[in-house]
């Protein structure tokens, strides 16, 4: 019997809104014919269990109907789905419920619903599937930011992209949420150079806005909630996080994106935090392009929380100074002419240097002949 060919798969790193892809597999509509075996045994759930990962059972959640799992993470399972009601393609996310009880789940859930900005993929529902929470959220067909920073761009296209996404940031923190997790993976870039913000599996509430569902949140956590390159000392030490610790990683990831390393160095935490302690930021070249965005980073990425900028509004304000002045530079700065009208120019001079020796050998002549 012939080996049996393997399906090959690429899984991105698990956010809600990354895809992931199945060369050999492609999935077609739903037929009638599809509904004549309600066991879940029928063709299709075989082949979503098989290639997609999809247990037979997970047909629907809610009133979505399953199409493929495209991303999981600790947080949960993420689904791509269609919304049968307004015919489109959904995102649902199933919560783990980490210990956690159904309210402080669906509280959790409903803070992060209340985020409304361009930047951030939009929540549509928050419901109940068999006693696992989900979010039905806005599906946005892109790449991570991380993929596409690297993809030539310069370092000030890196710093628009970022600063767009620091809004949508921004605008949760006003909201009343703390993403936790904020690095280029869990931010999308669309087809239009659009970015979003996506994965606030690890969010929780501001301890300002909502101090006891905070506390809960963060008791129920097993671990360490984040990416620990991109974690902010208090975060790091304690598990402790507010909106300027949302600011730190949101520097990290920038520092890491323009000057291509990371802002504080260390092979293990201990050495990490040491390096942070000792607020050894990574100098770049003083003949960098981007160094005169140092300043206002390594402000952002302070060890104390309290020597940060006062608000991730105010690190946008600073940054959006940096690419207007760099753009006054740009324009004012003399042209520098290429080598190719350097040369055309060259070219001209010794042509006219030519002529002149060949007019002036001419009048000679002249003189001559006339004396005779």
């Amino acid at each position: 019997m012939a080996p049996r060919r393997q399906v090959e798969r690429t899984d991105v790193t698990p956010s809600s809104l990354e895809l992931v892809t199945t060369p050999h597999f492609v999935a077609r509509p739903r037929s009638p014919r599809d509904n004549h075996d309600n066991s879940g045994n029928s063709m299709e759930a075989r082949i979503r269990e098989r290639l997609l990962g999809i247990p037979a059972a997970v047909q629907r959640v809610g009133r979505f109907r399953v199409i493929r799992e495209i991303g999981r993470g600790g947080s949960g399972r993420v689904l791509e789905c269609h919304d049968e009601a307004l015919d489109r393609t959904i995102a649902v996310k199933l919560l783990r419920d980490a210990g956690r009880s159904a309210s402080v789940i669906r509280r959790e859930a409903m803070a992060i619903a209340r985020v409304q900005h361009p930047r951030v993929v939009h929540v549509y529902e928050v419901g109940e599937h068999e006693g696992r929470m989900f979010l039905a959220m806005q599906m946005v067909r892109g790449r991570p930011l991380r993929e596409v920073q690297r993809g030539g761009l310069l370092w000030h296209e890196v710093l628009r992209l970022y600063i767009a996404a620091g809004r949508g940031l921004a605008a949760a923190h006003v909201a009343g949420i703390i993403h936790r997790d904020f690095k280029a993976d869990n931010v999308v870039v669309d087809r239009e150079g659009n970015p979003y913000v996506v994965d606030f599996g690890l969010a929780q509430p501001s301890p300002e806005l909502e101090p006891e569902l905070a506390a809960i949140t963060r008791s129920h956590r097993s671990r360490i909630p984040g990416t620990p390159s991109y974690m902010a000392p208090e975060q790091l030490a304690e598990g402790i996080a507010d909106a300027r610790t949302d600011q730190f990683a949101f520097a990290a990831s920038l520092f890491e994106a323009v000057f291509g390393a990371p802002a504080y160095r260390g092979a293990t935490p201990f050495e990490l935090a040491q390096s942070m302690v000792a607020h050894a930021i990574h100098r770049p070249s003083p003949d960098h392009p981007a160094v005169l965005l140092h300043t206002a980073l390594a402000r952002a990425l302070a060890y104390k929380p309290g020597d940060r900028w006062a608000s991730l509004g105010d690190l946008l304000a600073a940054l959006e100074q940096r690419l207007v002045q760099r753009d006054t530079e740009t324009r004012t700065r003399p042209t520098a002419p290429s080598s190719d009208a350097s040369a055309s120019r060259s070219h001209r001079v010794a042509i006219a240097a030519a002529v002149a020796v060949g007019l002036a050998a001419l009048a000679g002549l002249s003189i001559a002949v006339g004396g005779w």
